[in-house]
């Protein structure tokens, strides 16, 4: 594995803690009650891991192209 996965692993996991242990009674979060700093910090997680994902799956899929002269 290269370094940089590594390091963007250890960021999301990161994150993830950060959002997991941050109480909810938190003055930012008055407006929406619904709203707690775990699910911002979950949203925040996927959305790496789709950014992550997208330039892998785009290889896979042009793998499928075939090649015509």
């Amino acid at each position: 594995m290269q370094k940089r996965w590594i390091f963007m692993m250890a960021i999301i996991v990161i994150i993830s803690l950060i959002g997991v242990f941050t109480p909810e009674t938190s003055e930012l979060w008055v407006a929406d009650e619904k709203m707690n700093a775990a699910n911002v910090a979950w949203m925040i997680t996927i959305t790496i891991f789709v950014l992550m994902m997208t330039p892998r799956l785009s290889f896979f899929m042009g793998g499928w192209v075939v090649k015509r002269m």
